[in-house]
């Protein structure tokens, strides 16, 4: 290999390392620290919007609870006469109740009553409450803002749990489908007293969640990064990106939803959607009794995340490339002129001495003088060298080597010629 090809790949190596250690550093160490970074962006996005969909959700709980501890529906139930209680008659209206349209009784008179008139005003001014019904001390269905599922309402669950309640306290219970209503709601149940603290009846009202929560979202500041209400098991509940067709949702994975909900508020990367890694992080969005009912799910393609990172490792090596090719052209350019040429002239001029040398010692005394004269034109090359470290000097200790060398088999072979003259004659 020749001494150009040496030099040039020294200094290639020498600005590939560095160019490596960058790209390495900054795929291995970079990259974990904006990955950290983003998962921390992530989480507090989640955060946020957890936290708005619960203020509003109870922020809508207290606001019917306000209206009705405020005294107007308990002077509204007082005044509607209402028939003792008739277990059998409640027994044929709940038989009949499925077939009932809105004009046969008793169905017309219990959505056309004063008590139902108060409670629709209430309805059209908060449209985000889809039902509200009232019933009696014993669960009778006495007014209503539309058609039930049940007229009996003290076989419920939320009636037993509700009239058990003081007066200015109700429950809120989880997000479940209400069959009457035909939606996904979160019901505030309360009971209803008069001022002398006598239970009276109690209310219920279906807070419509999607409505209500979409209502609630935060606007985004980067619509590539997807907002999701799920369950635990990875059912979508709502999708929040605005811009995202209905058609092209796609559920949650359910094992990794069950990673997410095991490591609570740490940003993971897994396969949220089939084929899609992504970056995503789960908060849960507590109501009711505080379960965790709903989950507030941010993930983002693993892809579109790394893309600053790529851009950079990109545009590094490319510039870097083009670095070591300027660099490598101007290395070879400088190796020829620095070091190549004149180590070249030197290797040409010891050849020719040695070749004269050579010739003249098997007494080619034709072919010696002929390359004698080589061998003084290239020490004449050797003043060419202006290289100005130790090749300068070196040239110049080998010239004056070279010249004396050549000056004594000058006057050996004129010597020789003498004696030979003198033998002839």
């Amino acid at each position: 290999m020749s001494i150009r090809l040496k030099l040039i790949g020294i200094v290639t190596v020498a600005l590939l390392i560095p160019l490596l250690m960058a790209l390495f550093y900054i795929r291995q160490l970079g990259e974990r620290h904006y990955l950290h970074q983003q998962g921390i962006l992530h989480l507090s996005i989640a955060e946020e919007h957890a936290d708005f969909m619960q203020s509003g959700i109870q922020y809508e709980f207290n606001h019917l609870r306000n209206w009705v501890t405020m005294g107007q529906l308990s002077e509204q139930l007082e005044l509607l006469p209402i028939p003792p209680l008739n277990m059998e008659n409640v027994r044929q209206i709940e038989s009949q109740w499925p077939k009932l349209s809105d004009q046969d009784e008793p169905l017309r008179s219990l959505l056309s009553n004063p008590l139902s008139d108060f409670i629709q005003i209430f309805h059209r001014i908060n449209p985000v409450f889809e039902e509200i019904l009232v019933t009696d001390q014993h669960g009778r269905l006495i007014a209503s803002t539309n058609r039930t599922s049940d007229y009996w309402q003290a076989d419920e669950a939320w009636w037993t749990n509700t009239i058990k309640h003081p007066a200015g306290s109700g429950i809120l219970h989880n997000i479940h489908y209400d069959k009457s209503a035909g939606i996904l709601a979160f019901d505030g149940s309360f009971p209803i007293y008069n001022t002398r603290g006598d239970l009276l009846g109690t209310l219920k009202s279906s807070l419509h969640a999607t409505n209500l929560l979409q209502q609630q979202a935060p606007k985004p500041w980067n619509e590539s990064i997807t907002r999701d209400i799920v369950f635990p098991d990875g059912t979508l509940l709502l999708r929040l990106n605005p811009k995202v067709q209905a058609s092209s949702i796609k559920p949650i994975r359910a094992e990794a939803m069950q990673q997410l909900i095991a490591h609570p508020e740490t940003a993971q990367i897994l396969e949220c959607q089939t084929e899609t890694t992504s970056l995503a992080v789960a908060v849960p969005i507590k109501s009711g009794n505080n379960l965790e009912m709903l989950y507030m799910v941010v993930h983002h393609s693993l892809k579109d995340v790394m893309a600053p990172i790529n851009a950079i490792i990109r545009q590094l090596t490319i510039g870097g490339a083009v670095l070591i090719l300027v660099f490598f052209g101007v290395s070879y350019y400088l190796s020829i002129l620095w070091f190549a040429r004149p180590i070249d002239t030197l290797r040409r001029t010891a050849q020719s001495m040695s070749k004269h040398i050579h010739l003249q010692e098997e007494g080619q005394l034709q072919e010696a003088r002929h390359s004698l004269r080589n061998a003084t034109q290239q020490l004449i090359e050797l003043k060419s060298i202006r290289s100005k470290d130790e090749l300068k000097d070196l040239a110049i200790d080998f010239s004056k080597m070279g010249s004396r060398v050549l000056n004594f088999h000058r006057q050996l072979e004129r010597k020789l010629t003498e004696k030979s003259e003198e033998l002839n004659a």
